[in-house]
């Protein structure tokens, strides 16, 4: 069995213990991911530039890749280079070249993360299954796009098998699309695993703090955590709110940015970083508005940082109310600020989080079932030939 592992650059973090896990049990899988101009400086990639021309590139070829060769087989990771200002043929004929790349390994499976937008949609015609995991079941309530939208759908008419990280809207999701139920399986993320061999770096930020950090979007929420932490800044005057992620501020921030205990970090923040931004949080927030599951909670509990969540998509299964975080209801700043003064009031109960992220959540975290969640559904199919 020869599989295509075809992703994107912002699920590197949850792709990359996986593609590990499946390449140490010796599983014949290669990872590729297309990068341009704006995508070298997402999740796990910190390039300085993508390379001038077309072309297909192992990871071993990119020296900030480097960081991870003792995690991971970089010669089995390809990035697809797109560089931009180049005329749209030239486009149409790089992604058949890209085709034929592929279609020569003979793939077993062509798995996608994710839908396939202008010439890639041609990787739908490889000759062989396809399996697609469904990161979001439901776009996002940020997603306007009828475009995305058409895209999400081409993507789900091809896939022969469907994977959702969670069950939480998978009932919706059948009913939208009209899928069948008994093509669609379920697993989740694990550990973050590869904080692990990752040298920290500085952070820079000495005071005390609570974090939201990740990909700034609409139904992120922020908006109610800027409004809870001001609430509380008489009670707690030395704490503040760190904000630290790339993307549009989409509410009105004017009466937050001249606040000296609300700091936003307003750009892509490297794992080595980031991973010393969580361990000197005193927790982190997800105040979404709506949501499926989050890679947020795979990289927070990994360095065992506890969470206030919202009750939206799979949140409250991933962080137990009370035991491992604080779940509370979304699009309301009070009930936000009562969960962050019960934590700052309460270090004790901070101390029990941290704990029971190690002992509770660490030790189901592991990568080796789930990667056999994708063998039975890659078999299942390879037997159906």
């Amino acid at each position: 069995m020869k599989i295509i592992y075809f992703s994107e650059t912002f699920f590197t973090d949850c792709d990359f213990p996986l593609i590990r896990e499946l390449q140490n049990m010796g599983i014949d899988i290669k990872y590729f991911f297309p990068i341009t101009n704006n995508q070298k400086r997402q999740a796990l990639l910190d390039l300085k530039s993508i390379k001038k021309r077309f072309g297909i590139f192992k990871a071993s070829k990119y020296p900030e890749m480097s960081i991870y060769k003792d995690y991971i087989n970089l010669d089995k990771i390809y990035l697809i280079n797109i560089p931009e200002g180049k005329r749209r043929i030239w486009q149409l004929f790089f992604w058949s070249y890209v085709y034929i790349y592929i279609l020569l390994m003979r793939p077993t499976i062509f798995h996608y993360t994710w839908q396939l937008t202008r010439y890639a949609k041609i990787l739908y015609k490889l000759p062989c299954k396809k399996v697609m995991t469904v990161h979001d079941p439901l776009s996002h309530s940020c997603i306007t796009n009828p475009i995305e939208e058409k895209e999400r759908l081409q993507a789900f008419k091809y896939a022969n098998k469907y994977i959702l990280l969670s069950k939480a809207l998978a009932t919706q999701f059948e009913i939208k699309y009209s899928i069948c139920k008994s093509n669609i399986s379920f697993t989740r993320m694990g550990e973050f695993n590869f904080l692990r061999c990752i040298n920290t770096k500085p952070a820079k930020l000495t005071d005390t703090y609570i974090l939201f950090f990740g990909q700034i979007a609409s139904h992120k929420g922020i908006e109610y955590l800027c409004e809870a932490v001001k609430m509380l800044h008489t009670k707690f005057p030395n704490v503040n709110l760190v904000i630290a992620g790339r993307g549009n501020i989409y509410f009105d921030f004017k009466p937050y940015e001249n606040l000296k205990y609300i700091k936003l970090i307003n750009e892509y923040i490297p794992i080595s970083n980031l991973s010393e931004i969580l361990q000197n949080a005193l927790f982190a927030v997800c105040p979404y508005k709506d949501a499926t599951q989050s890679g947020v909670v795979q990289m927070a509990f990994s360095t065992k940082t506890p969470l206030i969540v919202t009750n939206v998509g799979d949140l409250p299964i991933a962080v137990k109310d009370g035991v491992t975080g604080t779940v509370i209801p979304p699009c309301n700043s009070q009930a936000l600020a009562n969960a962050i003064d019960d934590l700052l009031s309460n270090s004790h109960k901070l101390d029990q989080y941290r704990k029971n992220i190690d002992k509770i959540w660490l030790p189901n975290m592991a990568w080796g079932n789930i990667a056999n969640d994708y063998l039975k559904v890659w078999t299942s199919l390879t037997k159906s030939v």
